[in-house]
């Protein structure tokens, strides 16, 4: 049961009323005949009702018993509802004859207060409850259908996910000799994805990859202005925007050893590098999230200006294409033992998910409810303590309604060293977590190193896909992945990715395109002489 405003209920989402009269529950009964679920977000919202009144415009029965001021809004018999109650009630009462098709909209000038019971399959209300509660915000649509309404006597029906599929598109993004290392992916626009790495000698590279053709279709391209400032194993992430804009962090050694960052709008060329200032230094493992054009929060870990330890450290961009900056690096944990493998993501809306791993092998998470302004006190998310793989990659994702995926690896299990095994937990609210689950279906040793990504849109949305290295073949580290249609809670059988290649391939990372392709990149190392970058694309 969650309690929510009602100036904030439902935007445009056609119902029909039912249950009249009452100054303290109202309840909606949806158009179509499937249940749906709900998660808050903060936006001022209408609710839009279906006018079933005899006349041009709607009565509405408010707590006070009088009707409310009603003005016709269109020619076509839409009309706009001013709330004028005075006692922070609101009860919604639609006439059963029929007046005109044409939705009209209703609009609460009285912030008021109710209470959601989604009972998933039977019927659910929308209730006014009294006080507001200024932590529970709005209630929005997640179900399968995609439908705008309110809860049913029948359950959606199942989502129907694709079943795996190879593209046949594997291929050597980089040859080079000199070597290359830390593969990061992500998805462009057109069906294309783009895939950076370092390379030795100190340079970011980015180029465009096409699925469809299995090819380069642009670069490789020098992200870094200055050659040879980029720390050659160390982190990085370069992302985009809705707008196509490219943002990327990574481990500088242009003025000693920090983080850096640089913007794009085409991709081709970047802005001269930013350097995030915080008072740690010696910045190392960046992450960065990146909600709409412009604004950009990143993460890392720095060491302490007093202390001998690594903290976390958080910090916000604001206007980047308009001669923004970033805010001053704050910290958001500085408790020993010291912090590694920072994962930061955010749901759009003003909610910031931040993780790490502590270096006695703990994972440790914040959450910030105000768009990175202050942080929670962390949390520990594994259940098993002191056991996860420290140094190994920690990734953390969050679906379109709202559960936040964190997967590592730990030896937990370990026997006779180094069996790691790749968990994954997952949170409603970032601070209560679950049960730790074990993605991987083989205890061979070496598992390790995961990444995450969610599918946003298509047949595949809400599935979140985990990738790792895997040395079940006890011959060399292949790439294997698995596959969670609920949140993060059980995991599909393990598919290998890239198994029959020549000597090991590490290090890996995916992303999810708006179509469902699914690509994935790793750290090939040919007869264990040079590091080269590989890619393969899915279909699952």
């Amino acid at each position: 049961m969650r309690i929510l405003t009602s100036s904030f209920l439902l935007a445009a989402v056609s119902v029909t009323a039912c249950s009249t009269d009452s100054a303290t529950n109202t309840s909606f009964q949806g158009a179509d005949a499937e249940a749906d679920t709900f998660v808050g977000f903060q936006a001022e919202d209408t609710v839009t009702v279906l006018d079933t009144s005899p006349g041009e415009g709607a009565d509405v029965d408010l707590a006070t018993d009088t009707p409310a001021t009603v003005n016709d809004a269109a020619e076509d018999g839409a009309s706009t509802l001013t709330d004028v109650e005075s006692d922070a009630q609101a009860s919604l009462d639609v006439e059963p004859t029929p007046d005109t098709a044409t939705p009209d909209v209703w609009t609460d000038d009285v912030v008021d207060v109710w209470v959601l019971t989604d009972t998933a399959g039977t019927d659910s209300s929308v209730d006014d409850a009294g006080a507001p509660d200024p932590t529970d915000v709005a209630l929005e649509d997640t179900s399968a259908d995609a439908a705008a309404d309110t809860v049913e006597p029948t359950p959606d029906v199942p989502q129907v996910f694709p079943s795996f599929s190879k593209t046949g598109c594997t291929k050597t993004v980089n040859l080079n000799a000199d070597g290359t290392v830390n593969p990061f992916i992500s998805p462009a626009r057109n069906g294309q994805f783009y895939v950076s790495w370092v390379q030795k000698g100190g340079n970011l590279m980015l180029t465009w990859e096409s699925p469809e053709l299995c090819s380069t279709v642009e670069g490789p391209f020098q992200v870094n202005a200055t050659e040879g400032t980029v720390y050659y194993w160390g982190g990085i992430a370069v992302v985009s925007d809705n707008q196509g804009n490219f943002y990327a962090v990574w481990e500088s050694t242009q003025s000693g050893k920090d983080i850096a960052f640089a913007y794009s709008e085409t991709g081709l060329t970047f802005s001269e590098p930013i350097e995030l200032v915080s008072t740690s230094t010696n910045g190392q493992d960046p992450a960065i999230w990146v909600p709409k054009a412009g604004e950009v929060h990143a993460a890392w870990r720095g060491h302490h200006p007093v202390l001998p330890q690594y903290d976390t450290l958080y910090a916000k961009g604001t206007n980047m294409f308009a001669g923004g900056t970033f805010s001053t690096g704050l910290m958001v944990n500085e408790d020993d033992p010291q912090d590694d493998q920072v994962a930061l993501v955010g749901d759009g809306k003003g909610k910031l998910y931040l993780a790490w791993q502590r270096f006695d092998g703990d994972l440790f998470a914040s959450r910030s409810l105000d768009n990175g302004a202050s942080w929670s006190a962390p949390v520990q998310v594994n259940d098993v303590n002191e056991m996860a793989n420290v140094g190994k990659a920690t990734f953390m994702t969050i679906t379109p309604e709202g559960r936040v995926v964190i997967i590592w690896s730990d030896d937990r299990k370990q026997k006779s060293g180094n069996e790691n095994d790749v968990f994954a937990d997952s949170s409603v609210d970032g601070l209560t977590w679950g049960v730790d689950v074990q993605v991987n279906d083989d205890d061979a040793r070496y598992q390790e190193d995961p990444a995450l990504a969610v599918a946003t849109s298509g047949p595949c949305k809400g599935a979140v896909y985990a990738v790792w290295q895997d040395f079940r073949s006890k011959d060399s580290f292949d790439i294997y992945a698995a596959r969670s249609t609920d949140g993060g809670l059980t995991w599909s059988a393990n598919e290998a990715i890239a198994n029959d290649l020549e000597g090991d391939e590490m290090n890996p990372a995916i992303a999810v395109g708006a179509d469902c392709t699914i690509g994935v990149a790793w750290r090939d190392s040919v007869n264990n002489e040079n590091f080269d970058i590989g890619t393969t694309y899915l279909n699952w």
